[in-house]
């Protein structure tokens, strides 16, 4: 069934789907993202759909794809959201790939949450854990899937090169005080489940207003 839709075999009204090769834009923002699970390993080495037991997980190729995909639109104004099914908070990996995205909001799936989670590095770390844990969730994924005895490792190893290549672009947070773009800038929005509670984003060409709300 995912095959079909992603193929285009089954279309159905007002559905879009987010995937490594498609976004959209929607008003002034730019809205791309990629779903399924995060286990690194063996099962991020398969394609091009991987998954089984009614569960699927994003790949390797995957994120090289999608991060080749936004960088077409590097020029693009507006906000930037990447929407993941995996929590940034969770995994370092996710956040490290909104960075490479240049995301300003990263919007994820549910995690058990109670409620809607809102923050960003700024507000929740110094700048050195913030780049440590970035790095390490990028390193601890890459060891884990170029450590499997597959044939296209090598591959792998060249989309690892091409997700690893994150901006370093700065901000500054005044007195002369500068860090990344995505410690400063990059705002995680974590939804719970839909009858738990909700959120919503309203984007105009002069900003944006987050509303979160629990039932």
């Amino acid at each position: 069934m995912v095959e079909r839709l992603f193929s285009g075999d089954i279309t159905v009204e007002n559905l879009h789907i987010l995937h490594h090769r498609q976004s959209y834009h929607v008003g002034p923002a730019f809205v791309f993202g990629l779903g399924g699970n995060l286990l690194p390993g063996s099962k991020m080495m398969q394609k091009p759909i991987a998954g089984g037991g009614g569960k699927v997980w994003s790949t390797v190729s995957h994120y090289a794809d999608l991060v080749e995909n936004v960088e077409r639109y590097a020029a693009v104004t507006g906000p930037r959201i990447f929407v993941s099914h995996v929590s940034p908070g969770k995994e370092p990996f996710t956040e490290f790939i909104g960075a490479r995205t240049r995301a300003d909001f990263t919007v994820s799936g549910h995690m058990g949450a109670p409620t809607c989670m809102v923050w960003n590095s700024f507000a929740v770390t110094s700048v050195e854990e913030a780049e440590k844990r970035l790095q390490e969730g990028f390193n601890a994924v890459r060891k884990s899937c170029l450590g499997t005895a597959r044939p296209d490792v090598i591959r792998a190893a060249e989309s690892f090169e091409i997700i690893g290549r994150i901006p370093e672009d700065t901000i500054d947070l005044g007195r002369g005080v500068k860090a990344p773009r995505r410690y400063r800038q990059m705002t995680h929005i974590n939804l719970p489940d839909a009858h738990i509670g909700y959120a919503i984003m309203d984007i105009v060409e002069t900003g944006t207003k987050l509303q979160t709300f629990v039932r």
